[in-house]
């Protein structure tokens, strides 16, 4: 009952886009993802008619419609169809969001010898369409109209993979169900275990902070969504019994510890993700990028965010150009679409950002200079006058709510704690979609750039919190100012005391070593790089000894310019 009370919510929700020659109905407007394409519509200058479940002349609305789009529950499909037979849309072009096509494709073309299938690879909480992908099926059929809708995503930056109907189905077996089914099952078991959520998450790894986030999201929707999505694709069984076998099997080298077969397995997994594969979505999401442009630098985005800080505080002259990750701003520098870049590089409180260390190495790019930054943390909403036991969620980087973790338990006991890609991502996100419960942990930068109200100031539980930024090049041709010099060794064989006789080498020359970090060698299980942080000059004879000394141990690569 539950269930049939939902669907009727999207069967009396149309809206109705007035262009100077096609009108367009949007069925289940009043969702989110309808909201959201009715955004997109009026930026783009349209007018959008809204008819609710109260509204009379649905059917002369829809006579005049040259377009109808589909944006409801794939479960409401039969309810929906039956619903609006009555009006003859023999001719008009129809067009299902939904995230499979199955046995939809009969049933519209049964109505219409115009249906088409557009599915939006993202949720409906974003805030602009730049480089968002969207799987058109079926996109021949549809013609002129069709195309003067699509063009409009494309005017907003989005990216248009044209696929058939059965490769749609196919894929989302793959990156919708499977992927749904892996955060469900670890979602149970962990719901399960005998340790509580608050202590999860004190104990929580990045790894499982990102699963748990996927987690949350799948939380937020009901069983029915995730059911339909899994029972429904026909290729996903399949794929199911197939996985079903890899559980078992890896289930079983780790009850019988064998380390041999586990590598031998992990590493052919690995040369699989390790291809060096450039698909259609990255290319033209970074040649969106002007490349070569001097007084540019590239950072994490959106505007206000520390990197931000950090970027004024080394050079206020340079333009900023934002990310929306870490691995961004390192393929542009990497790729020549940016000469440079500041990024995060370690946190007095939270360590070293290993993205970032990683990156500089694997992409085999340059730190020519640094800035330090004091993180001063300030929490932020639309309505200082909302009492914080009615704020439900909380909205930052992992490590911005790490670093106030005291400051919210005590304020905000009760509020769902929401990670965000970035800082300024969070107060960007609260200001965009007016959410008046809600607010952002970072930089007061971020909170004066979307004009939030700043509740209070200061809040990260340690004084001392301080952020190092490098600056980074592929090239670059200035003289490197810096004391210090970071250099990575890859050791040819592991043997005892090999970390002892390379740090020997160091203390030999009276060389001191402020950062020491092993890192995973990526190659096979068990195989380790050493980070290591001189504190002496590249330049320096003696240190240039010591790198002809250190080669002796396996490959090394010096990262400071």
């Amino acid at each position: 009952m539950a269930q049939e009370k939902h669907s009727r919510a999207f069967l009396f929700c149309l809206i109705i886009v007035m262009f100077s020659n096609m009108n367009v109905s949007i069925i289940g407007g009043n969702g989110k993802m309808g909201q959201l394409i009715s955004y997109f519509l009026k930026k783009n200058h349209h007018s959008v008619f809204i008819i609710g479940r109260s509204t009379r002349n649905i059917k002369k609305i829809l006579k005049k419609s040259n377009a109808i789009i589909f944006s409801i529950p794939f479960g409401s499909i039969d309810e929906t169809l039956k619903k609006f037979r009555g009006p003859n849309l023999r001719k008009k072009l129809l067009i299902d969001l939904s995230s499979y096509v199955g046995t939809n494709l009969q049933k519209f073309q049964s109505i219409s010898s115009h249906a088409v299938f557009m599915h939006m690879l993202f949720g409906p909480d974003i805030y602009n369409l730049k480089n968002q992908r969207i799987v058109i099926s079926n996109s021949k059929i549809g013609g002129t109209q069709f195309k003067a809708i699509v063009d409009i995503f494309k005017k907003e930056g989005a990216v248009v993979i044209k696929s058939s109907a059965e490769h749609h189905d196919k894929m989302m077996a793959y990156t919708q169900a499977l992927s749904q089914f892996n955060s469900i099952l670890l979602a149970k078991t962990l719901a399960e275990s005998d340790q509580s959520k608050k202590e999860l998450e004190d104990f929580a790894t990045l790894t499982f902070s990102l699963n748990k986030e996927a987690i949350s999201r799948i939380m937020r929707q009901s069983a029915n969504l995730w059911a339909t999505i899994q029972f429904n694709n026909k290729y996903f069984h399949e794929i199911l019994d197939r996985h079903q076998k890899n559980i078992k099997m890896l289930a079983t080298l780790v009850e019988s510890c064998d380390y041999k077969e586990f590598e031998k397995m992990f590493s052919k997994v690995v040369s699989f993700w390790q291809e060096d594969k450039k698909d259609a979505f990255v290319i033209e999401k970074r040649c969106n990028i002007v490349a070569h442009k001097k007084g540019r630098i590239g950072l994490l985005g959106p505007p206000g965010t520390f990197s931000q800080e950090a970027a004024l505080k080394y050079n206020k002259i340079l333009q900023p150009v934002f990310f929306e990750t870490i691995s961004d701003v390192i393929n542009a520098v990497a790729d020549y679409e940016i000469s440079e870049a500041i990024l995060p590089f370690e946190n007095s409180i939270e360590g070293t950002v290993r993205e970032t260390l990683d990156g500089l190495y694997r992409k085999k790019l340059k730190i020519i200079d640094e800035a330090v930054v004091n993180i001063k943390h300030c929490v932020a909403g639309i309505d200082r006058r909302v009492p914080p036991r009615d704020i439900k969620y909380i909205y930052s980087h992992p490590q911005a709510l790490a670093q106030c973790r005291t400051y919210l338990q005590k304020h905000y006991p009760r509020a769902k704690l929401v990670l965000t890609p970035s800082t300024s991502a969070a107060f960007q996100k609260i200001k965009n979609e007016g959410l008046i419960n809600a607010r952002a942990i970072g930089p007061r930068l971020a909170a004066n750039i979307y004009k939030l109200s700043i509740i209070d100031v200061n809040i990260q539980d340690k004084e001392n919190n301080k952020t190092l930024f490098v600056v980074i090049s592929k090239n670059s041709n200035k003289q490197s100012k810096l004391k210090n010099t970071l250099l990575v060794i890859d050791p040819k064989t592991d043997k005892p005391g090999l970390l002892y006789s390379i740090l020997g080498i160091f203390a030999k020359q009276s060389i001191n070593l402020s950062k020491i970090e092993s890192r995973p060698s990526q190659s096979a299980l068990g195989k380790y790089i050493f980070y290591l942080r001189a504190d002496v000059k590249r330049n320096n004879k003696i240190f240039k000894n010591i790198i002809e000394e250190l080669k002796i141990f396996g490959l090394v690569t010096i990262i400071t310019h």
